[in-house]
């Protein structure tokens, strides 16, 4: 048998040209290497948080709002720990 001088055992593998969905890809990469590659979930949301949170995280641990004060702030929920109380 002849060598094709290509790696790949002289197998011919086709490729599909199907691209996966964007939320499918993205949930992928967060499952396998625990942070996102190719995009962010949110990015092109940016001015709908805006519009909607009145607070960044940076604005918060920066001490701009004083204890107490009522801040609303915007993103994703990534995981859900459920803890049982000694009330229940």
């Amino acid at each position: 048998e002849e060598e094709s001088g290509e790696p790949g055992f002289g197998l011919d593998v086709e490729f599909s040209d199907l691209e996966w969905e964007k939320s499918y890809l993205l949930a992928q990469e967060r499952e396998m290497l625990g942070l996102y590659v190719s995009d962010h979930p949110l990015f092109g949301l940016e001015h709908v948080l805006s519009d909607k949170a009145d607070s960044s995280i940076s604005q918060l641990m920066s001490g701009d709002y004083g204890d107490g004060a009522i801040v609303t702030v915007g993103g994703i929920i990534s995981g859900l720990q459920r803890k049982m109380t000694k009330q229940g």
